[in-house]
């Protein structure tokens, strides 16, 4: 498991990225990193939703087997997120 090449294993996205794409890509990785997770900070401060933590949480697992961007787009955080700030996070701002 560990020696085949055709697994995805220990695929961290920090190395990944260093690895592809030299020190442009894992630039460019730390800064999306750091504005999403500003983002969702943000979105936790104004709404006190828990799920916000939650959305991070899972996205800093799941860093650690993918690289950024295809953890983004395939595992859903960028469909979580847009979903969440439409419906619920809105509607809890219209209760205020």
């Amino acid at each position: 498991y560990m020696g085949n090449p055709e697994t995805n294993a220990n695929t961290i996205s920090f190395l990944t990225e260093m690895g592809g794409k030299g020190i442009l890509g894992y630039l460019v990785n730390v800064l999306f990193l750091v504005v999403f997770y500003s983002f969702l900070a943000n979105l936790y401060k104004s709404s006190k939703h828990m799920v916000w933590l939650a959305i991070s949480t899972l996205y800093a697992l799941i860093l650690l087997e993918q690289s950024y961007s295809t953890a983004f787009v395939t595992s859903g955080i960028a469909l979580s997120t847009t979903l969440l700030i439409l419906f619920s996070y809105q509607r809890d701002k219209a209760k205020l």
